[in-house]
């Protein structure tokens, strides 16, 4: 029973990650996606995969820069950017996080160095 549903469990992954990738291919509108399961049931696992094909797919683009940032691996937490090998929401924006609800406006020359960074960015997950 478990190699079945084993197998149900890839081609779910694989008919998504083909969607997914289509959508990117084909259209202009951005794509939002949750992913939200348990624990243990390999989301990390799927985040790193898609994103190692998304990163192959926009390096193969003609006239790209192959050292340009155009992906940023994101996660809301810190273990859950550990795991996914990523940053926090707030380390990837630069945003200090040890300031509480208190409001901090980024500085021009951090704000210049962010949109330089990533000028070439295609997608944050």
């Amino acid at each position: 029973m478990k190699n079945k549903d084993s197998f149900f469990v890839f081609v779910f992954v694989f008919i998504f990650f083909y969607h997914v990738l289509h959508s990117i291919k084909t259209k202009d509108d951005p794509l939002r996606l949750l992913l939200s399961v348990g624990a243990g049931v390999g989301k990390s696992t799927v985040t790193n995969a898609f994103y190692e094909a998304l990163i192959r797919y926009l390096n193969t683009t003609p006239g790209e820069n192959p050292d340009d940032v155009k992906v940023v691996k994101t996660a809301p937490t810190g273990k859950a950017a550990f795991n996914t090998e990523g940053n926090t929401l707030h380390s990837a924006s630069k945003i200090p996080a040890n300031r509480g609800f208190e409001y901090c406006a980024l500085d021009s020359e951090r704000l210049n160095t962010i949109k330089t960074q990533l000028k070439k960015l295609k997608a944050i997950y």
